[in-house]
């Protein structure tokens, strides 16, 4: 049996998961082992329904309700395969002859793969495709009842493992996997048991389909953790299982008052009242144990649930006691350093401002005088000091003034931190009472600051950055103008660039920070600009200058020193409203610093950003590909790329960069859940919480991901191949209005559940009030700190959580309408047929949907002409719901086909004049490129799918367009058509009109040329941006020659 068992690895590690179900199916059923890789080979195989279906076999209990609601969601039916434990055929011989001309004989069974039988349609499923969109699933109220043991009960630990790894990695089971090693407990106690059911109620805390749940199973965990200590007790005393249960507390807590702070409960806050100090007492007993210090994890967790309940006298206490053991134990932990700054920070609490501060002038600041945290505290107290004090000068100062005159002495260098003190002083004093004098005294430290660093440090004008801002808010122009003048001094000071590589250096940061303290000065007070403001040809003159000195080749992957003053100049030319000459001087520029310069991605990002200006996305796609964005990265830099992906129709490419954000949540899930576990088994607790606080804080509520999953919705219809040339509505994804709709919305609908993937977003719905305090903003702007002139502007998070919710709904209406048409039955004998109880429900559906996206997207928020295609688009669902089943307010039965046609026309007559309104308001033939290409996605195919479901049912009822003289909803809907493909000329004359080729100015280039840029590079960048816009213009001509070909033709479904 163990060689049989070692076939199945082999297979599976080698990726051949149908010869591994071949090779388990072959073993008997009673190897539970065999079984269980059966489950796995088929998850990995992704044949999901008979993976569910052999765990539910091996369970025998039908008292997982996750597995449970899996299978009553899946689409298939029992019949749909054949049962995993199946009775096998018996031996079959080989009737052709080996080499020496002999029959090879089987002895052994021969596996029958499952084979798959056609799913019933929606009309004839008991719990059809509409209950399963309208009713996500909702685990029973007696979930977290354990069946009991029974002796089909798996304890083996192999089995466990290879399960527990199925449901987690393969199947998103969470809740069953922690369920398993529970059940497993009851029959067999053991601390390998235990321990992993813990870890695995972790997986259930970081699943985002459970945070309701969350309070009950930390309550669980509670005890498991209580369970692992007495069975450790036995052995080892007081263990570290005490302190899981300590920090399940904490996170217990958490978890009801965000719960709450969605709903009040008043039971679970009295049950949150007693969780700080059953944690404090858990992680006393840890604490009292350690009497080395040498475990830093426990006593971390017990000044965390001293802090929860505000305890500050204990936690001093608790502080100190350590501080004197650190005294006689060289090993004790945290260190020494720690805890004093953490015993400052009590003191602050405690409103001890003066013992705080004795702590950090005497112990902290004089270990590590440049650390700034140290000082901003420091400063913190002295300011509460002074409150009642009538001295002038804080303490601060002082310290700082004695540092700096001490310790610089014995320094090469100057300390940042002593001498940065007087300028935060003096912006905190002018926060506090705004003046005039303040305003001087600000900027004098300012400028004595800038004087001893910027020819020292790269990072003087990040130092200066905030306060200037604060500073320049209230400052008038004569004040700005002295800050203005001082930095004309410094550029003076600029001269001979033919100087020693250090010199050099020194003269470059000069220039670097006089300029960009004059534009932050500049774009407060643009009326200094033309006496104070260096003209970029300067500045790229100076940067030739510096780039001729410096190395070709770079030893190291990084920036040059000079490019700085490249994404400086550009930044002139980039304000206001740039020409077409100016966008392509920059991207000329820019390209010749990348040559210069590979490495930097800061004048990468610049360049997308111009290039996506001159309408050239495909440039800006590949220099985004060269900055080699990863992991973390799409979730937190995606927003460079994304917007001009859609306005450029790069729709592969969007899905491709959403794909990744999926990608990475599936990813990152899994690994929090496994770091977190190691963490716990190995006693780093606090890393624990790191993990759990990402998870459900950051990722799981992430808006990036949100917007990633509604991006694939509605750019799926476009996608293309790479080759391909020719685009195709519809070829391979999204309901455009064809017979592939059911289908595509069977799977739509099976994975609408899963909160990890693109469809889940149908289940988000609502206000954007209500919504948006429930995800996090993870983008990171501070990639464009080097923008100071010119200021970037992306979508707020109400606008991409409105956009998505819109999303959401499109697609809700699309699925509903499809499924809809598909079950609506053509007139007979001149009467409309009796709708059955499947049609009713997808016709109440269908207005419910349409009611709810009507009033969820009718937001400011949305682009101007928006209102009156949602309008079209609802009037088209009620369209296709009247034909279908007739009035929805009256007497169904009773209406007439006569009735059901007049209605009908008056209701496409509604939507007609909805689009017209529509293109009046959005005057989309005077547009851009990168409108037409947003309302394409965004609009039109959703719409155009709709049209071509309203006209199927038209040519299935007898109105087709023959009959448009003499039937009212022929020629009602012929003038829809005509309006809708009005609206969508307008968006091809657009197109067309936007010019390809780039037309140079002769006066503007002759003053560039050659002494600025080289010619060769200016050509490059031409064909570039021709090329860019070339490939622009075919992918979104493609797509609308395709729509305005079937509305011009008038022959869809006819």
């Amino acid at each position: 049996m163990s060689s049989k068992l070692h076939q199945v690895y082999v297979a599976l590690d080698s990726h051949q998961y149908n010869r591994a179900i071949k090779l388990c199916l072959a073993l008997p059923k009673t190897n539970i082992l065999g079984q269980a890789l059966l489950a796995h080979a088929y998850a990995k195989s992704a044949q999901r329904y008979d993976a569910l279906r052999t765990i539910q076999s091996i369970l025998g209990t039908d008292a997982f309700p996750e597995v449970q609601l899996e299978l009553k969601y899946s689409l298939e039916t029992e019949e749909s395969s054949v049962n995993a434990t199946a009775p096998i055929l018996g031996p079959i011989s080989s009737k052709k002859a080996n080499k020496k001309g002999k029959k090879k004989h089987s002895t052994a069974a021969a596996a029958v793969p499952p084979v798959a039988v056609s799913a019933p349609s929606a009309k004839q499923s008991d719990f059809d495709l509409i209950d399963r969109l309208d009713h996500p699933p909702v685990l029973p109220e007696n979930w977290e009842i354990v069946p009991a043991a029974t002796d089909q009960t798996p304890t083996d630990h192999t089995v466990l493992a290879t399960l527990s790894m199925t449901m987690l990695n393969q199947l998103n089971l969470p809740l069953t996997a922690y369920q398993l090693y529970c059940w497993a407990i009851k029959k067999f106690e053991d601390e390998v048991l235990v321990s992993r059911a813990f870890t695995n109620g972790l997986a259930v805390l970081m699943a985002p389909q459970y945070q309701d749940i969350a309070p009950l199973v930390l309550a669980n965990l509670q005890l498991l953790a209580l369970q692992l200590s007495r069975i450790q007790q036995r052995s080892y005393g007081v263990t570290p299982a005490i302190a899981w249960a300590a920090q399940a507390a904490l996170w217990q807590l958490e978890a009801i008052e965000s719960s709450n702070s969605r709903s009040a409960d008043p039971q679970q806050l009295a049950r949150a009242a007693m969780l700080p100090r059953l944690a404090e007492s858990m992680a006393s007993k840890c604490v009292a144990e350690d009497s080395k210090g040498q475990r830093a994890e426990e006593f971390l967790l017990y000044m965390r649930a001293l802090a929860r309940q505000q305890k500050w006298e204990e936690s001093l206490d608790a502080i100190d006691n350590r501080l004197e053991i650190s005294k006689n134990s060289e090993k004790a932990a945290p260190s020494r350093e720690t805890l004093l700054y953490k015993k400052t920070k009590i003191l602050e609490k405690l409103e001890r401002y003066t013992d705080a501060a004795t702590i950090l002038a005497e112990h902290l600041l004089t270990l590590s005088p440049d650390q700034w945290d140290y000082w901003k505290a420091h400063i913190r107290c002295s300011l509460k000091m002074a409150e009642n004090s009538a001295e002038t000068v804080l303490l601060s100062e002082i310290l700082a003034a004695n540092v700096i005159k001490t310790m610089e002495m014995d320094q090469r260098h100057p300390l940042r931190g002593p001498h940065l003190v007087a300028v935060d002083v003096s912006a905190r004093r002018l926060e506090l009472r705004p003046s005039n004098t303040g305003v001087i005294e600000v900027i004098h430290k300012i400028i004595a600051y800038g004087d001893i660093f910027c020819a020292r440090v790269a990072c003087t004008f990040s130092d200066l950055r905030p306060y200037l801002d604060q500073v320049l808010k209230v400052a008038t122009s004569e004040e700005a103008q002295m800050l203005l003048l001082w930095l004309s001094g410094i550029r003076l000071k600029v001269r001979d660039l033919n100087c020693e590589f250090k010199e050099r250096g020194r003269q470059l940061r000069l220039l670097t920070f006089a300029t960009q303290m004059t534009y932050k000065i500049l774009a407060l007070h643009g009326n200094l600009e033309t006496e104070f403001l260096m003209h970029w040809k300067d500045l790229l003159c100076a940067w030739k200058e510096f780039k001729s000195s410096e190395p070709t080749d770079q030893a190291q992957k990084e920036s040059r020193q000079s490019d700085e003053l490249v994404l400086l100049a550009i930044q002139q030319l980039l304000r206001n409203t740039p020409s077409q000459d100016d966008l392509l001087l920059s991207a000329t520029i820019l390209e010749s610093a990348m040559k210069h310069s590979p490495y930097n991605a800061y004048l990468k990002i610049s360049a997308i950003f111009t290039y996506s200006k001159l309408d050239a996305t495909a440039r800006a796609w590949v220099l985004f590909g060269d900055l080699f964005v990863k992991h973390i990265q799409y979730e937190s830099c995606s927003y460079l790329i994304l917007p001009l992906l859609r306005s450029g129709g790069f729709y592969r490419e969007t899905l491709t960069v959403c794909q990744e954000i999926l990608r990475l949540q599936t990813a990152t899930s899994r690994e929090a859940v496994d770091f977190a576990g190691r963490a716990i088994e190995n006693g780093t607790v606090s890393k624990a919480n790191e993990f759990i606080a990402f998870q459900r804080g950051r990722m799981n509520q992430s808006l990036s991901t949100l917007e990633a999953k509604g991006l694939i919705l509605d750019c799926a219809p476009m996608f293309q191949l790479e080759n391909s040339q020719a685009a195709s509505l519809g070829a391979y994804h999204g309901i455009v209005g064809t017979e592939a709709d059911i289908e595509r919305s069977r799977k739509i609908i099976s994975e609408g559940h899963n909160p990890r993937a693109a469809f889940s977003l149908l289940h988000v719905h609502g206000s954007i009030s209500d919504n948006l305090p429930m995800f996090c903003e993870n983008r990171d702007l501070s990639i464009l700190s080097h923008d100071i002139l010119v200021e970037q502007r992306f979508d707020s998070p109400e606008k991409i959580l409105s956009d998505s919710i819109r999303r959401g709904h499109h697609h809700n209406l699309l699925i509903r309408a499809a499924l809809c048409v598909d079950a609506i039955k053509s007139p007979k004998r001149g009467k409309p047929t009796s709708p059955s109880n499947v049609l009713l429900k997808l016709r109440s559906s269908l207005l419910l949907s349409a009611k709810s996206a009507f009033d969820d997207c009718s937001t400011s928020l949305q682009s101007i002409g928006y209102q009156h295609l949602l309008h079209s688009m609802v009037t088209m669902c009620k369209t296709i719901a009247f034909i279908g089943v007739g009035d929805v307010n009256g007497d169904i039965e009773g209406n007439s086909l006569e009735e059901r046609e007049m209605k009908a026309a008056e209701l496409i007559s509604h939507a007609r004049e909805s689009i017209i309104r529509g293109q009046k308001e959005m005057s989309i033939a005077t547009g851009s490129t990168s409108e037409v290409s947003m309302l394409l996605s965004d609009y039109i195919v959703s719409l155009f799918a709709l049209s071509r479901m309203c006209a199927k049912l038209l040519n299935m009822f007898g109105w087709d367009h023959r009959k448009e003289k003499t039937k009212h909803c022929a020629g009602a809907f012929s003038e829809f058509y005509l309006a809708f493909a009005s609206l969508v000329q307008d968006m091809v004359s657009c197109l067309n009109n936007q010019p390809t080729d780039i037309a140079l100015s002769t006066s503007y280039w002759s003053e560039v040329i050659p002494d600025l840029i080289d010619d060769e590079i200016l050509n490059e960048t031409v064909l570039l941006v021709t090329r860019g816009r070339e490939e622009t213009k075919r992918r979104i001509r493609g797509i609308l020659d395709e729509v305005k070909g079937c509305l011009d033709d008038f022959t869809m479904y006819y």
